[in-house]
């Protein structure tokens, strides 16, 4: 039931915010009265730091097993990407801002759990990546993270005003063809259009619906 309980939390959390959602709607939900739910998690807090903790260790997980698993710089960059913005396709940013403003603690526990480590890993892949010739040579891999990490801030801030005019999956799939395009030497073209196409065709068999609240603020996830 515990896990059923974190499981669901999740999923309403990361279409609603934290605000939103108070225990009794997670308990109807659920189908159990508020003693059970509470009987599992004692308090509010200690659900959202579970929530907290899932997630973040869920997006690490992920991300080490691309760096561990993929061996092939290009292919490694194009595995960080798709993975950092699929997951975040998930979650409303509404969450974030909710977590930010509210629970300063665990906010900061993400930050340096995730921040950080998306930071290292693609400051890695970049300099490797110039040393093998896969990269242009003239890119600054500190001062390039940052930028790309504005970039996808500006994305979803992007994504609110659409109504009609473009799919959320076609402004974050622009947005990081602009970063991966202008990173690659020309002789790695051909082969990061295939990756792309790769990933094109994963995402059209996995779509999610971006649900973006006006007043939300990712300036700081990934800095």
């Amino acid at each position: 039931m515990e896990q059923t309980i974190l499981a669901t939390s999740c999923k309403m959390f990361s279409r609603l915010g934290i605000q939103q959602l108070r225990m009794e709607d997670l308990a109807g939900h659920l189908g159990i009265s508020k003693k059970t739910l509470y009987r599992f998690f004692p308090s509010r807090m200690e659900l959202i730091e579970r929530v907290e903790a899932e997630m973040s260790t869920e997006l690490r997980q992920q991300l080490l097993a691309v760096r561990d698993e993929t061996g092939d710089t290009l292919e490694q960059i194009t595995g960080y990407v798709s993975t950092l913005t699929s997951t975040f396709k998930k979650w409303s940013p509404q969450f974030f801002s909710d977590l930010q403003k509210h629970f300063p603690e665990q906010w900061n526990r993400f930050h340096i759990n995730i921040g950080q480590l998306v930071l290292e890993l693609l400051r890695t892949n970049l300099e490797k990546g110039i040393a093998e010739g896969v990269y242009r040579g003239n890119i600054h891999p500190a001062l390039l993270v940052t930028l790309w990490q504005q970039h996808f801030y500006n994305d979803y801030r992007y994504c609110q005003q659409l109504v009609t005019d473009y799919s959320k999956d076609e402004v974050f799939r622009q947005g990081y063809y602009l970063f991966l395009y202008g990173i690659v030497d020309r002789s790695s073209v051909p082969r990061l259009e295939t990756l792309l196409n790769r990933i094109t065709e994963e995402s059209e068999n996995n779509k999610t619906t971006l649900q973006i609240d006006p007043g939300a603020d990712l300036n700081q996830v990934f800095i």
